[in-house]
C-alpha cells in the first residue's frame, strides 16, 4: 500500500519541477526581452520568438503544476486513511491519464525538434536570418521542454508502481 510519505514526496517533487518550470519560463521570457531590445536585427528578433512563445507556456504550465500540487497532496493524503478506495477509482485513473499523455508529448516534441532541425537545415547559408534565429531557440526550448516532461514521466510513472501495488 502506497504511505502518506510516498504521497507527500510526489506532489513536493511535483511543486518543486512546477516552480522550476515557471523559472525556466521567466528566464525565456527575459532573454526574449534582451534579444528583441539589444539585438536589433533579423537574428536577434527570430531569437526572440519562441523564447517568448515558449516561455509563456512554460511559467503558465508550470504555474499551474504548482498551484495544484498542494490540493492533490492534501486529497490523497487525506485518502490513505479515510477512502483508500479514492486513490484507486480517483487518482490512478487520473494518473494514467497523465501517463499518456506524456506519450502524446513526447511524439510532439519529436516532430517539433525535427521541424527546427529541418528549419536549420535548410536554412544553413543565411545564418543571420529571422527564421535560424527562430530554429536555433526553437530546438533548444523544445529539448529543454522534453529533459523537463521525461523526468515528470519518470516520477509519474514511479507514483502510479505506488498506487498499482494495491490493485487495478
Amino acid at each position: 500500500m502506497i504511505t502518506k510519505g510516498e504521497i507527500e514526496l510526489y506532489f513536493t517533487a511535483q511543486k518543486q519541477a512546477g516552480w522550476w518550470f515557471a523559472a525556466i519560463g521567466l528566464i525565456a521570457v527575459a532573454a526574449a526581452i534582451v534579444c528583441w531590445q539589444y539585438q536589433r536585427n533579423p537574428f536577434g528578433k527570430g531569437l526572440a520568438a519562441p523564447l517568448i512563445l515558449f516561455g509563456l507556456m512554460q511559467c503558465a504550465a508550470g504555474l499551474r503544476v504548482y498551484n495544484e500540487s498542494d490540493a492533490l497532496r492534501i486529497s490523497n493524503v487525506y485518502a490513505v486513511d479515510m477512502n483508500p478506495q479514492q486513490l484507486k477509482t480517483t487518482e490512478l485513473p487520473r494518473m494514467k491519464n497523465i501517463q499518456k499523455r506524456f506519450a502524446v508529448y513526447r511524439w510532439i516534441q519529436a516532430i517539433m525538434l525535427m521541424a527546427g532541425m529541418l528549419l536549420l537545415f535548410f536554412l544553413r547559408r543565411t545564418p543571420g536570418s529571422f527564421w535560424y534565429g527562430f530554429g536555433i531557440t526553437w530546438c533548444v526550448q523544445v529539448v529543454v521542454i522534453a529533459v523537463v516532461y521525461y523526468f515528470a514521466a519518470q516520477r509519474a510513472a514511479h507514483y502510479i508502481g505506488k498506487l498499482m501495488i494495491d490493485g487495478q
